[in-house]
């Protein structure tokens, strides 16, 4: 625990009593005679240290001495003819290191250990002739720490051969930890599984009863669902003052204007106490913050990023690859011959922002008899026409396979959305994963998110009934083909390394 390294306790710590030596670089020698063991680190007072103009901390080794146990009683030679040159700065919450160790004869290998602790797990990377590996090493002995337990020890191997001299960077970043409200969403696990190892995610359902159990970033996505509080605007409030006296950052990921239920009078003033109180507020689109931004007051603290919602790839199942009559057959529609030359799908949720009337009216009044719309997404209240080409059905949650089979078996989705509370659509997403065209109405979160997969239908029942008489196979192809571009547009690695860049921005607020 004696060693020229960073030191805090619960975020960089060393095993006690221990020849493992960490946050220094480790030239490894083979034993010679009378000599116990062969570990070398730059480990006593630096021969000298100096600051740069820009702030950095230069330090200077000129040898390297033998690590030994506590208690541990020299044998032969204790030292290696070895130079470090290391340079230390801050990059927001990183801690980078610059390395140049040069030797007069070359080691066996040169490696740096740097282990986390529970409550802390440090990202590490580095650059250079390097490999890097993380071991599990809760529990065991050689690894406790003076005041936490460490869970897990990063390697970083330099490949110092054939030279005398190597360079490299590594770098330490405390991962923000992170509560998660609404774990089990869709878009919440999309998102955060390709950043599991970036942040420390703990979710979190119920109200923090100790700044203990408070994390970095409280990451909120519908506040009416959040900590069991529903309505009470009370609660809420209070809930919001004791993460911020706590020195919790709040995230909020808007998905709606004020929720589904319609009821302003009762949401929007709490989803006021959130705005007050947000630090970081993630938006789907353009659009979508400058309605928030008109309709909620945000503090000057709050800053507001536009990071897509990421497709739906990674849940689609093998059914979304059938052909389209096969998939038709399964469901039970018509297929080949007595088929329809272009069928269009409404799926989802009944919404009262989704007009079926509007899209119904439009095909009941189309000259057309090669088309075929089938309603996924009927209300119990909905009444659909009397037309042979209309197939409609009461909405049901069904699983994601048959969800895929409804996809599978259209030529392109009608979105027939007014916007009024939503901000966006989980379907829009569904739609790039399978790269399935999407005709849209005027809501512009629409024509923002899909771009050339959207097929504008217009405003009206009169636009919707010319666009769909003068709709092609060779049109809806062709908006087909922007599918690959939005899919790595909104790939969920790249919306989820977005998301925790935003994050970590934020800052870490206690070791």
């Amino acid at each position: 625990d004696y060693l020229p390294s960073p030191r805090r306790p619960g975020l960089f710590e060393t095993p006690v009593d221990s020849v493992l030596a960490c946050f220094v670089p480790i030239a490894h020698v083979a034993p010679r005679p009378l000599q116990s063991q062969g570990r070398f680190v730059p480990g006593e007072v630096p021969a000298s240290i100096g600051r740069s103009g820009d702030g950095r901390l230069q330090v200077t080794h000129d040898s390297f001495v033998a690590t030994l146990p506590i208690d541990g009683a020299p044998h032969g030679s204790q030292r290696l003819a070895a130079r470090r040159d290391a340079t230390y700065r801050l990059d927001g919450v990183s801690l980078r290191v610059e390395e140049h160790l040069t030797f007069d004869e070359v080691p066996a290998a040169v490696s740096l250990l740097i282990p986390s602790t529970v409550d802390r797990p440090l990202r590490v990377s580095a650059d250079g002739p390097v490999r890097v590996g993380t071991t599990a090493v809760d529990g065991m002995k050689e690894w406790q720490g003076a005041w936490s337990a460490l869970d897990a020890v990063t390697e970083i191997e330099i490949e110092i051969e054939p030279s005398t001299a190597v360079s490299f960077e590594w770098s330490v970043t405390p991962k923000s930890r992170v509560s998660l409200t609404s774990p089990d969403a869709g878009y919440v696990r999309t998102v955060y599984d390709p950043i599991s190892d970036r942040l420390a995610g703990r979710i979190v359902e119920r109200p923090w009863t100790s700044v203990r159990d408070a994390t970095d970033v409280a990451h909120i996505h519908w506040p009416e669902w959040c900590f069991g509080y529903g309505t009470s605007l009370e609660d809420h409030t209070r809930i919001a003052a004791r993460l911020r006296r706590q020195g919790t950052r709040i995230v909020w990921t808007q998905h709606n204007l004020t929720p589904h239920l319609d009821e302003p009078d009762v949401y929007d003033p709490i989803y006021q106490v959130w705005a007050d109180a947000c630090d970081l507020a993630i938006h789907h689109s353009q659009w979508g913050l400058e309605q928030v931004t008109e309709r909620y007051r945000f503090g000057e603290h709050c800053r507001h990023d536009v990071i897509p919602h990421p497709h739906f790839g990674s849940s689609l199942t093998a059914s979304i690859g059938l052909d389209r009559d096969d998939a038709a057959e399964r469901l039970g529609l018509s297929t080949g011959t007595d088929g329809p030359a272009i069928r269009i799908g409404v799926i989802g949720a009944p919404r009262k922002e989704k007009s079926l009337e509007l899209v119904m009216d439009a095909v009941r009044r189309s000259h057309r008899d090669d088309i075929e719309l089938v309603v996924w997404s009927m209300s119990f209240t909905d009444v659909a026409p009397d037309d042979p080409r209309i197939v409609a059905s009461v909405y049901e949650n069904v699983d994601r396979d048959v969800y895929d089979l409804r996809l599978a078996a259209c030529d392109a989705i009608a979105l027939p959305f007014s916007g009024h509370t939503m901000l966006g659509t989980g379907t829009t997403s569904d739609l790039v994963a399978a790269g399935i065209p999407g005709l849209v109405s005027d809501w512009p979160y629409l024509s923002e998110h899909l771009d050339g997969l959207g097929m504008a239908m217009g405003v009206g029942v009169d636009d919707w009934t010319a666009a769909i008489d003068s709709l092609t196979p060779e049109a809806l192809a062709e908006a087909a083909a922007h599918a690959p571009e939005l899919q790595a547009r909104y790939d969920p690695a790249r919306i989820g390394l977005a998301t925790a860049i935003a994050i970590e921005a934020l800052g870490v607020q206690r070791a």
